[in-house]
């Protein structure tokens, strides 16, 4: 993707992030996790797991306040962003379709939330798509992306809700197309007829050493978005993982409970008072995302995948707030623990050429763990905290910045007990 472009999607979300402060989702889509933590015992912590390191918490120049939220929306595009955030909960995850399907591919794993982010999703940058979404009412969906670990081979997977069914048929049949078009997709794009996929437009491009395969299929008011590279030796590949994904994501989108259009600015914020308890981007901060409150498989995009669905199932885990912190919850603190150390074991289960390597704690601060993580291009840092049912994810660029953050989510559970 071009900086150009991501710099477009991220100022886009910035406006609507400040109009409303911060987005989230609601509780709707996380009942059956919600229920199960119910019926756990809760068992009070007295003593801190691993000691603080000497010294006080040093924030540096972080916020160390919880933020307030309105409670709800208050107008229809925010409530977008929200819609797009809880249909996360109804897509399918790209290792679901494939369980080589694993490397984080996160510049296409976001809410989907107007024609800009779809011109974003489906051409990097294109005022043609643009117009197609805003003249069908495209409204709110949700895109994940993956590659293998050779790199061979990758996904992006997305749902988008329209303003009614004809609008999503007409979307489908512009979109499809328009990326037929070779000044879009190049003089190899062409036309391709799936026999078990009949209801779908699907395109085909092929090159030299890959081939890739789209489709577009209309689903009432939704259009299931499925994009599949492979190498060439591996072509039927192509042609399965897009059967599979559909085969998957219909059942899921007949259980998501759409909100009606006039309710959109209805959809409450700060589910829990998640949010309030995640540290906040510094203004302006590279790479900053809108903020939102996720359920186990909005989570599961973001983090781990399967992984993380079995995490929330085991630890009782209800949510996951991701601003610049990822701040998890569970509602029984015999659990906490539980659900700390698989985060951190997240955070060390990586790649043959990734080293993760045990790092000072944060001083000042107890029950984190913090690592260096080094791989061939770059160095970065982690650390994560245990804080009575909450488990706070950190990454930085450096050990120290990670000290600085891990230290100020700290003091922000503490100032959030106590206000």
């Amino acid at each position: 993707m071009t900086s150009r472009h991501r710099a477009r999607v991220r100022t886009g979300a910035a406006l609507l992030a400040a109009a409303v402060t911060v987005t989230g989702c609601t509780s709707t889509a996380n009942g059956d996790t919600a229920e199960a933590a119910a019926d756990t015992t809760t068992v009070e912590r007295t003593a801190a797991l691993i000691p603080a390191a000497p010294g006080e918490p040093d924030p540096g120049e972080f916020s160390t306040r919880p933020s307030d939220y309105p409670a709800t929306a208050g107008d229809a595009e925010i409530g977008s962003i929200i819609e797009s955030q809880r249909m996360a909960e109804f897509v399918v995850l790209p290792a679901e379709v494939d369980p080589a399907l694993t490397e984080e591919y996160l510049d296409l794993t976001r809410p989907i939330f107007g024609p800009v982010p779809l011109a974003y999703l489906l051409a990097d940058t294109d005022s043609r798509i643009e117009q197609i979404g805003a003249d069908t009412g495209m409204l709110a969906g949700f895109s994940t992306a993956r590659f293998t670990k050779d790199n061979r081979a990758r996904m992006v997977h997305a749902a988008l809700r329209f303003r009614d069914d004809a609008a999503a048929g007409e979307a489908a049949t512009r979109l499809h197309e328009h990326l037929l078009d070779p000044a879009v997709s190049g003089p190899t794009a062409a036309p391709y007829a799936l026999a078990t996929m009949p209801d779908s437009m699907v395109h085909t491009i092929a090159t030299e050493y890959s081939r890739s395969v789209a489709a577009l299929t209309q689903h009432g008011h939704y259009l299931i978005y499925t994009f599949v590279d492979s190498p060439t030796d591996r072509a039927n590949w192509a042609d399965q993982a897009l059967e599979h994904a559909l085969e998957l994501q219909r059942p899921m989108l007949d259980r998501f409970p759409a909100t009606a259009l006039d309710e959109l600015a209805d959809l409450p914020v700060d589910i829990d008072d998640m949010l309030r308890r995640t540290l906040r981007y510094p203004e302006g901060a590279d790479g900053a995302q809108v903020p939102a409150v996720y359920g186990p498989r909005g989570a599961a995009h973001l983090i781990a995948q399967l992984d993380t669905l079995d995490m929330f199932a085991d630890t009782a885990a209800t949510q996951m707030a991701r601003d610049a912190t990822f701040v998890y919850r569970t509602d029984a603190t015999d659990r906490a623990q539980a659900l700390f150390d698989r985060v951190v074991a997240q955070m060390r289960n990586k790649n043959d050429d990734i080293s993760v390597v045990g790092a000072a704690g944060p001083p000042g601060v107890p029950d984190a763990r913090c690592f260096e993580v080094i791989t061939p291009y770059s160095e970065a840092a982690t650390c994560a905290l245990l804080y009575d049912t909450y488990v706070a994810e950190i990454r930085t660029k450096t050990v120290a910045g990670a000290h600085e953050a891990t230290a100020a989510q700290y003091l922000i559970f503490q100032a959030a007990d106590t206000d």
